[in-house]
């Protein structure tokens, strides 16, 4: 085996003794280096449902498991994108977008429609691969009324007798009707 230091005498009257590296030992040195700095790989998030993949990072990753209460492993084997997510909900059937093979049932799209998507609306359904969900109801309508809009009923006049005008007494004629009763 050949040492890894090897000594040689240089012409530069710097020193007597001078050394240089053997290039073996230099090449082996740097190969030890790279290997110790390799990182973990930016972990690639591949859509279970159209196929599509996308790499993440990893504080990513780890950020939406803690928020969602689940394990990262569970979000890389379940992702789905967001553009699924969104035709999804606008209508789309799962048998449209899906190019896996990968058999999904009505409840499991549910559960990745809920934890892939942004979406605020938590009261939804699928049916045969449809996103259903309950309407609110019907807010009130105002309505605006015009004068032109309005009818009446007009019912006959009832007869009402009328009463004769009593003629103005003066004081002394009123006090003379009182004192006679």
């Amino acid at each position: 085996m050949m040492p890894l230091i090897k000594e040689e005498y240089i012409q530069h009257g710097l020193s007597r003794l001078a050394t240089t590296k053997n290039p073996l030992y230099t090449k082996l040195r740097n190969m030890e280096k790279n290997m110790s700095k390799k990182k973990n790989p930016a972990p690639v998030l591949a859509c279970i449902i159209s196929g599509q993949s996308r790499k993440t990072s990893h504080n990513y990753l780890n950020d939406k498991a803690k928020r969602l209460a689940v394990s990262s492993e569970w979000l890389l084997a379940n992702y789905v994108s967001k553009f699924v997510c969104s035709q999804l909900r606008a209508g789309r059937a799962l048998s449209d977008l899906q190019t896996t093979d990968q058999k999904i049932t009505d409840k499991e799209l549910a559960v990745l429609v809920m934890k892939n998507s942004k979406s605020r609306i938590t009261d939804f359904w699928f049916e045969n691969g449809v996103y259903q969900t309950a309407k609110p109801a019907p807010k009130p309508v105002a309505k605006k009324v015009t004068v032109e809009d309005i009818t009446i009923e007009a019912e006959a006049p009832k007869f009402v007798p009328t009463v004769e005008p009593v003629k103005e007494a003066t004081f002394e004629e009123a006090l003379a009707e009182l004192q006679e009763a």
